[in-house]
C-alpha cells in the first residue's frame, strides 16, 4: 500500500509542468492531492516501523521551527479574519510538501533514477510551453479578448512567467552539467519573453536570479552575505524609508518614467506610506498573519485625503475610501514582514533564513551551488512586490519548487 501511495503522489506530481503553463492556480489542489497520497504512505510506514523520537534532529532545525512556530501563533493576534484559514493552508502546504520529498526518499535508487528525469522533463514541458504563451502580447494581442469567456489568460500568464525563473534555474542545477547549451538558451529565451510580457514581475525576478547567478560564480559567501545584507537591511528599515519617501515625495521628484508610469510609483507610495505608519503603531509582534490582506486602518480617511487631490492617486484613494480597505496586500514583501510579525517576527525569520543560506552553500558544491542561488534571487524577484506570500497557488508553487531542487540536486549527484 505504501509503494502504491508513493506512486500515486509523484505520478500527480507530473502535472507540475503542464500546469505551469496552462494552469498555474491549479498548483494548490495538486499540492493537496499528491501530499495526500503521500501522507498515506508515510502513516502507513510509521504504523509499521514505529520510528524513534530523534530530539537531535529537532534541535538541529530549532531555529527554522521557532520562526515557523511563531508565524502560525501570530494568528491568535492577528487582526484578519482570514488568519486561521491562512495558518491553516501554511502548515498543510509545508506538510504535503514533506511527505512527497520523503516518500521519494524511500525509493531505492533506480526508481528514483526514472521518477527524477520525468519529473524534471515535465516541468521543462511546461517552462517550453510557458514560454511559447507568454508573449503573446506581441504576437496575438487580441488573445485574452477571445478567450475571456473561457480562460483568464492574463492573470494564468502573468502569474505563471512570475514563478517561471526559479524553476529554469533549479532545471539548470539538475542539467548544466550534460545540457548546458539547453539551459542556456533556455535562460536567454526566458530574459527576452519576460521582457517583452505583460509581467514586470517576471522579468525582475529573471534579472535578480541572473544577477544571484553571476555573484555566486565569483564568490557564492560574497554572494550569500550581500543578497541576506539586502534582505535584512530593507526589511528593518522598510518603515521608516517609506514613510520618508512620502512624506518627500521621493517618486514625484526622483523616479525614472518607467516606475511612474509602468511601476504605479505614486499609487504605490502611498500604498506603502500606509503600511509603514501602521507598522510602526505595532512594531514588537505586529498585526498577524495575513494581516495585510484588505486591510482596514481605523483612520483610512485621514491617509485617504490627502492625496485626494493628485490626479495618479485619488481614484485609487477613493476606491479605498469606497471598500474601506487599503488595498488587496501590501505588494511590498519587506513591509509585509514587519506588518504581520513586527520586528520580533522579523529577526527569527531572518536568523532562520541565514541559518538556511549557510546550510545550502555547505550541502552544495560550487557547480550545484551558482544555480540554487540564481534561483534563490530569482524567487526573491517573483516576492518583492508582486505578490501576498499567502495565495494558495503560490504557497503550493513555492512548495513545488523546494521539491524541484531536492530531485535536482539528487539528478546533480546522481549522474
Amino acid at each position: 500500500m505504501s509503494n502504491l501511495a508513493i506512486t500515486t503522489s509523484l505520478s500527480l506530481m507530473l502535472l507540475s509542468g503542464p500546469l505551469l503553463a496552462l494552469a498555474v492556480r491549479g498548483f494548490a489542489p495538486l499540492l493537496a492531492l499528491a501530499g495526500l497520497a503521500a501522507l498515506i504512505a508515510m502513516l502507513a510506514s510509521f504504523i509499521a516501523h514505529r520510528p524513534r523520537f530523534q530530539p537531535a534532529a529537532l534541535r538541529r532545525h530549532a531555529l527554522p521551527l521557532l520562526a515557523f512556530g511563531y508565524i502560525l501563533l501570530s494568528a491568535l493576534w492577528g487582526v484578519s479574519d482570514r488568519a486561521a484559514d491562512t495558518a491553516f493552508r501554511l502548515l498543510a502546504t509545508s506538510g504535503f510538501g514533506a511527505a512527497i520529498i520523503w516518500g521519494f526518499a524511500k525509493l531505492p535508487d533506480d526508481k528514483k533514477q526514472i521518477w527524477t528525469m520525468r519529473l524534471l522533463v515535465s516541468m521543462a514541458g511546461g517552462i517550453a510551453l510557458a514560454l511559447l504563451i507568454g508573449p503573446y502580447n506581441v504576437y496575438w494581442p487580441r488573445l485574452p479578448e477571445l478567450l475571456a469567456d473561457h480562460f483568464e489568460l492574463l492573470r494564468q500568464v502573468n502569474s505563471a512567467l512570475s514563478i517561471l525563473p526559479v524553476f529554469l534555474f533549479l532545471l539548470g542545477l539538475a542539467w548544466h552539467r550534460n545540457r548546458s547549451k539547453l539551459i542556456y538558451g533556455a535562460l536567454g529565451m526566458a530574459l527576452l519573453v519576460t521582457a517583452v510580457s505583460e509581467s514586470q514581475t517576471s522579468l525582475l525576478s529573471m534579472l535578480l536570479g541572473l544577477t544571484a547567478l553571476a555573484l555566486a560564480k565569483i564568490n557564492r559567501r560574497l554572494c550569500r552575505r550581500l543578497v541576506f545584507a539586502a534582505l535584512t537591511i530593507c526589511t528593518l528599515c522598510a518603515p521608516p524609508i517609506f514613510i520618508a519617501a512620502y512624506e518627500n515625495n521621493w517618486v514625484e521628484k526622483y523616479a525614472p518614467n518607467i516606475v511612474t508610469e509602468r511601476g504605479a510609483g505614486e499609487i504605490r507610495q502611498w500604498l506603502y506610506f500606509v503600511y509603514a505608519k501602521e507598522a510602526v503603531s505595532r512594531p514588537l509582534f505586529g498585526h498577524g498573519l495575513n494581516g495585510t490582506k484588505y486591510f482596514a486602518p481605523k483612520n483610512l480617511e485621514s491617509y485617504a485625503t490627502p492625496v485626494l487631490n493628485k490626479p495618479k492617486v485619488s481614484t485609487f484613494a477613493e476606491a479605498a475610501l469606497e471598500s474601506g480597505v487599503v488595498a488587496a496586500h501590501a505588494h511590498n514583501i519587506f513591509l509585509q514582514l514587519i506588518f504581520e510579525f513586527g520586528y520580533l517576527g522579523a529577526l527569527l525569520i531572518l536568523a532562520s533564513i541565514w541559518q538556511g543560506f549557510k546550510r545550502l552553500d555547505a550541502a552544495l558544491d560550487d557547480a550545484a551551488g551558482v544555480w540554487m542561488w540564481g534561483a534563490i534571487g530569482a524567487a526573491l524577484g517573483t516576492l518583492l512586490f508582486g505578490f501576498t506570500l499567502w495565495h494558495s497557488w503560490l504557497m503550493a508553487a513555492i512548495a513545488t519548487s523546494v521539491m524541484l531542487a531536492y530531485w535536482a540536486h539528487w539528478a546533480y549527484r546522481n549522474t
